[in-house]
């Protein structure tokens, strides 16, 4: 059996998952748990040590972790690098977490000052530095659909700018929190079709700036007070009509030239695709395995791990 190297963690908000890395960059072992920053009932050095002993890591094994550990409210916070950032500027920001067992070090997010207000990633940009060798040098745009999904663009191995969009939040606040919810029903599966109109109704409204949205969505409710939607489709109508305006908002007025790359869950990347290419916009969705790619990448220049 390989020897174990580095662990790496990507340590969430909710849920974390940690690798075990062998020499020359494959994973040997891997493990994930439901504590999140946000769950944690006992010191992140303790459960990094659990971590490590299921995974097989030797005492003297070096660990790199990314994610919300490095927000303020994580183990330490690794302060934002501002775009547009190299690896070598992401190497330079890791922060050595404190009253750690072994090495431990940090990755630091990344933030974009181009627009009206900041904006800012964490994690998401290892799982870019695990795509960099697959796009090639020119200019391409990754969509990373979440809870805030992230828009990027990538060049020359280089992260330039990006924009987030609160549409999965917002979506989970009006199913939840507004009159929209009454008109969805509970347990409902994804309807493809009612997804569908619901992007065709937000390209409609293109170039509306965000009060037609706010229009669309009024409709989710009105539709079903005509008996001209489903309950049980209502939350996918609304699901389209969101991220076909994100969409619409995040290509400008000239689709790309290069195709999308998505980058996400199985579930909604496959949303994130087809509402794209409904508009007319090829994609291409990217291996589940990038954000260990990124963790190794950072590592090997950081000389945390060696073949």
């Amino acid at each position: 059996m390989q020897e174990t190297v580095l662990v790496g963690v990507d340590w969430g908000t909710t849920n974390l998952r940690a690798y075990a890395f062998a020499a020359d960059g494959s994973v040997r072992a891997k493990t994930a748990r439901p504590t999140g920053i946000t769950r944690m009932s006992v010191p992140y050095g303790d459960l990094l040590e659990e971590l490590c002993g299921e995974l097989g890591a030797g005492a003297d094994t070096p660990a790199l972790l990314c994610g919300m550990v490095g927000s303020r409210q994580g183990w330490i916070e690794a302060r934002y690098i501002t775009t547009p950032c190299t690896l070598d500027g992401l190497v330079e920001g890791l922060v050595s977490a404190p009253h750690a067992p072994r090495r431990v070090l940090v990755v630091p997010g990344l933030d974009s000052q181009s627009g009206s207000a900041p904006d800012v990633m964490r994690g998401e940009e290892t799982q870019l530095l695990g795509l960099m060798d697959g796009v090639g040098g020119a200019e391409r745009l990754v969509c990373m659909p979440g809870t805030h999904c992230k828009w990027v663009r990538l060049a020359a191995g280089r992260i330039l700018d990006f924009r987030s969009y609160m549409t999965g939040e917002a979506f989970a606040a009006l199913k939840d929190h507004t009159i929209l919810g009454r008109q969805i029903s509970e347990g409902a599966v994804h309807d493809a079709a009612a997804f569908a109109k619901g992007v065709g109704m937000a390209q409609e409204a293109r170039g509306r700036g965000p009060g037609g949205l706010l229009n669309l969505l009024f409709g989710v409710r009105t539709l079903g007070l005509f008996d001209r939607l489903d309950p049980a489709a209502a939350a996918s109508l609304m699901s389209g009509l969101m991220i076909g305006a994100e969409i619409a908002d995040a290509l400008g007025p000239q689709p790309p030239a290069e195709p999308v790359v998505v980058v996400g869950s199985a579930g909604l990347s496959a949303r994130y695709r087809d509402a794209a290419e409904a508009l007319g916009v090829r994609t291409t969705i990217a291996d589940e395995d990038i954000a260990t790619r990124g963790l190794w990448a950072i590592a090997r220049a950081a000389a945390l791990a060696s073949r």
